[in-house]
């Protein structure tokens, strides 16, 4: 039987939303990473895109900040939980289609993330990866795993407290 003093995800997370709790595992500085990471594969791309094709117009990276991140992060989830991520993208986007999609985020803001995300720094990820099959997430798993753990603990502690009283 389950008591009072049973520690875990669930028991942590009777107390805090569903969106505190991927706060939580998601913190500020993993996506903060991600940006950083995401920003600097597009800027690269595009420094290399120019010089190839120097008859049409430059492309332009504007830089995700880690709001506008958080705001993609939630429009997967969504689209996720509304059982479209087999649909098309633009059929997503149509008036017709979940306002929501259309509100927060302008397609082609989305279609730019999903290229240029990556997890880690692209540039060193081969060398890493001969040692690591794991590396293109590695750094970011690891964090996850660091933010769960020191979420769990605090909890354990809380409890341990309450016991003693």
């Amino acid at each position: 039987m389950r008591g009072s003093s049973v520690v875990g995800p669930q028991q942590i997370t009777r107390r805090l939303s569903s969106l505190d709790t991927f706060f939580c595992l998601i913190s500020s500085s993993v996506r903060d990473q991600i940006c950083r990471f995401s920003n600097k594969n597009a800027e690269d791309f595009y420094q290399q895109w120019k010089p190839i094709n120097p008859d049409k117009h430059p492309l332009l990276w504007t830089k995700i900040t880690e709001n506008e991140f958080t705001v993609f992060l939630g429009r997967l989830l969504v689209m996720g939980t509304q059982k479209s991520s087999k649909e098309k993208l633009s059929e997503l986007w149509k008036q017709n289609a979940f306002p929501l999609y259309r509100a927060t985020l302008s397609i082609n803001c989305l279609q730019q993330l999903l290229l240029f995300i990556p997890f880690d720094n692209h540039r060193t990820r081969v060398a890493r990866q001969s040692v690591d099959k794991a590396a293109p997430i590695r750094d970011i798993l690891e964090m996850i795993n660091s933010n769960l753990n020191t979420h769990l603990r605090k909890r354990s502690a809380r409890i341990a407290i309450r016991a003693q009283i």
